[in-house]
């Protein structure tokens, strides 16, 4: 649980999708066993150290209050010690694979950790918008095992960040009195269901055009195109149907379910090229 292991596995299978997808399905087996150990260990690590500090507001929370740290199952300081030996493992890993894997791996730290949890979550509703990103790094950590770094890195990126917003925003309409008890200013909290609704679907509509340009610019099948497509239009209309029923919590926890079927429907497309 101090590892949240399905939100790093996560990150581990859209990093070696990636590789894989770029190196055309004929991996070098000892480079992939070191690069997803890298992913894994980088990830957990950086998610002890978030639990480290975000242990005061955990603790606070409904939803949190239960996890390692603030129940007393584990010991704050030796959590954050035991986080940042895997942490510091993972890295060093990721620097023997190339120093460009190294550098997108420590970016992921710097953005999660320092940028997002220690500065800007408790200040403003958009941090999460603003460190994005490092639900990207993964991404540029495959592509940048695999030697090649181009434009289509960056599309996928853009898509991962994108999903990142979603996904963490219907999370969130369900315990908005629970950030704000917590005084931490997440979208839901601070404007309500309906405008949070209204930017998740515009998250999700950007998200379909950008599908849309990927395949323009010959990074997907059609087949990728059509079932993302299929996926990201439900979402759409789930958000109209929220917004007219003023069912909030209910379509969010809907979109929520769909956000990460698109996820894992969309890499396994586009890794086959089907």
């Amino acid at each position: 649980e101090l590892f949240k292991i399905r939100q790093t596995l996560a990150s581990v299978f859209i990093g070696v999708m990636t590789y894989l997808k770029y190196i055309n399905l004929t991996p070098d087996l000892y480079s992939l066993i070191l690069f997803s150990s890298a992913l894994f260990l980088v990830t957990a690590g950086a998610t002890g150290v978030n639990m480290f500090l975000d242990a005061d507001i955990d603790s606070i929370m409904i939803r949190t209050r239960n996890r390692p740290i603030p129940s007393g199952r584990i010991e704050r300081y030796r959590a954050f010690i035991t986080s940042l030996v895997i942490m510091i493992l993972g890295l060093y890993i990721s620097y023997v694979l190339n120093i460009y894997v190294f550098i997108s791996a420590f970016l992921g730290v710097l953005i999660f950790d320092i940028l997002y949890t220690l500065i800007l979550k408790r200040r403003t509703p958009w941090s999460v918008v603003i460190c994005s990103s490092a639900g990207a790094m993964p991404v540029i950590a495959g592509a940048s095992l695999s030697g090649r770094i181009d434009i289509e890195v960056l599309y996928l990126s853009m898509m991962i960040s994108l999903w990142s917003l979603i996904h963490i925003w219907t999370t969130s309409i369900k315990w908005a009195d629970d950030y704000r008890n917590a005084h931490i200013p997440m979208l839901p909290a601070v404007y309500g269901a309906e405008k949070s609704i209204e930017t998740i679907f515009v998250a999700v509509s950007i998200l379909y055009i950008l599908n849309i340009l990927m395949y323009i610019k010959g990074f997907l099948s059609v087949m990728t195109l059509i079932f993302s497509s299929l996926i990201l239009l439900i979402m759409i209309i789930l958000g109209i149907k929220s917004l007219v029923s003023k069912k909030y919590e209910k379509y969010s926890y809907i979109m929520f379910k769909i956000n990460t079927l698109y996820l894992i429907i969309f890499f396994i497309f586009y890794l086959l090229n089907l």
